[in-house]
């Protein structure tokens, strides 16, 4: 079996580990999260993603077990950054502009992780490579949480390359989003603003009238994925 002592030492073995961060958010974004984030609001009249409008119960048991799952892959996701964070800096085998590439992609992902869960839950458990190993560790205040998602962005803003190496890999412009969006919770709003412009300025990116049942195709269609 693969070993951490003796892995993280090649580009190849670097990109299987950056991967391992992207694979728990498939299982995210791919299924009931988005929905049971509004399964107990006022407008959502039924008792979660599946139950019936007549079980308005709000986190119903079955909810809560949905909930959990995607816990452990926020936190599973977390650790696989973290192990990159903690091991790929020893490494002899990559330059140091190769391993501030991986760490600042590391660092986009456990923001971007840490920013669903602090939102969702507020205070909670922060987990880096400098705790990996401790068994207990308490809740954090959601304006730690925010501090490294923060610092981690800023890290990565600068180290991320400004095109993806392949589709749907963080970018710079990534970075610069999310952070706008991290500033705009914070109410740091004229840090947001400043950030935001930065990737309008950029021109890379732009907003498209979807107005037709073409236009959405060309978005979204099976050729574009």
């Amino acid at each position: 079996s693969i070993a951490v002592e003796t892995f993280y030492n090649t580009a190849a073995e670097v990109e299987g580990a950056i991967a391992a961060i992207y694979a728990p958010l498939k299982t995210i974004y791919g299924s009931e999260f988005l929905p049971l984030l509004e399964c107990s609001t006022d407008y959502h009249k039924g008792g979660g993603s599946y139950a019936p409008n007549s079980e308005f119960q709000g986190m119903n048991s079955t909810n809560i077990t949905r909930a959990g799952t995607k816990w452990e892959s926020f936190y599973l996701g977390i650790r696989n950054a973290n192990l990159i964070l903690a091991n790929v800096p020893k490494t002899q085998r990559l330059n140091d502009e190769i391993k501030n590439r991986y760490l600042a992609e590391a660092k986009f992902m456990r923001a971007l992780i840490y920013f669903q869960l602090v939102r969702c839950w507020g205070d909670v458990v922060i987990r880096t490579e400098a705790n990996m190993a401790e068994p207990s560790v308490k809740r954090s205040p959601s304006s730690e949480v925010y501090k490294l998602i923060k610092d981690d962005l800023l890290f990565a803003e600068n180290l991320l390359p400004a095109n993806e190496p392949a589709p749907g890999r963080a970018t710079k412009w990534a970075a610069k989003t999310l952070l706008a969006d991290v500033y705009f919770y914070t109410e740091n709003h004229t840090e947001a603003a400043s950030k935001a412009k930065e990737v309008i300025d950029s021109g890379k990116y732009a907003l498209v009238e979807v107005s037709t049942a073409d236009d959405f195709t060309k978005l979204f269609g099976p050729e574009v994925i």
